[in-house]
């Protein structure tokens, strides 16, 4: 059975066009950082903001059509776990486990999705963060996907 780790933010979720422009500031995105913690405007956040990326909704079907074990590998923390579970079955995005950072085990993000990747033994990994896909290339033997809105078709070939 071959393995794939897939992020959520920026890969399995799209923010929209009007919320990314303001995250261009430093400003915009320390105060989402500090609002992010606090329930209310997780919910927002969630509920309002994250939209499902229907290519990679497409591609994750495919791959469980195709008895392919899909982990969801993401730097959200484990605080969230429910929050993400929701919002991942109300999209009707299928996933066998899902792992979420803990600080505690590793000190940084990128550190830990490799060492996730390297002991599921993932054939694949996609994120949209280049630190992410190049700690996971030098840190195991996982084929990498750097993921740039490459279409379902695209992503197909990337795998085979």
């Amino acid at each position: 059975m071959r393995k794939i780790g897939i992020d959520i933010d920026g890969v399995i979720c799209i923010i929209p066009n009007i919320f990314r422009k303001f995250l261009r500031y430093r400003f915009f995105r320390e105060l989402v950082r500090y609002l992010i913690v606090i329930p209310q405007f997780r919910q927002f956040y969630d509920y309002y903001l994250r939209e499902v990326n229907v290519e990679i909704k497409r591609f994750i079907s495919y791959l469980q059509e195709n008895g392919w074990e899909i982990h969801i590998i993401s730097a959200n923390y484990e605080g969230y776990r429910r929050e993400l579970e929701k919002w991942l079955k109300r999209n009707k995005i299928y996933y066998d486990k899902m792992f979420l950072y803990s600080s505690s085990t590793h000190k940084n993000a990128k550190d830990w999705k490799a060492y996730i990747c390297k002991k599921l033994n993932v054939d694949y990994f996609v994120d949209d963060v280049s630190a992410f896909v190049r700690a996971v290339e030098k840190k195991t033997k996982t084929k990498t996907i750097l993921y740039r809105r490459q279409k379902f078709e695209e992503l197909i070939k990337m795998i085979k």
